[in-house]
């Protein structure tokens, strides 16, 4: 996606949603694979990776 290689505030980024498979890097060293649905979580796992998800309690 075009727009993942500029920082967009969040403001943004949780109206882009899309669905489809990407993957979320962890470290220098391990990632994994998700399929976004189009749900919150995804989204900012996504745009921000594990940094940008906001634990809702």
């Amino acid at each position: 996606m075009f727009f993942k290689n500029f920082p967009l505030p969040y403001s943004i980024t949780k109206h882009l949603y899309f669905q489809g498979n990407f993957k979320v890097k962890l470290n220098n060293e391990h990632s994994f694979k998700m399929r976004h649905y189009g749900y919150q979580l995804e989204n900012e796992l996504f745009w921000y990776g594990k940094k940008g998800w906001k634990k809702q309690v």
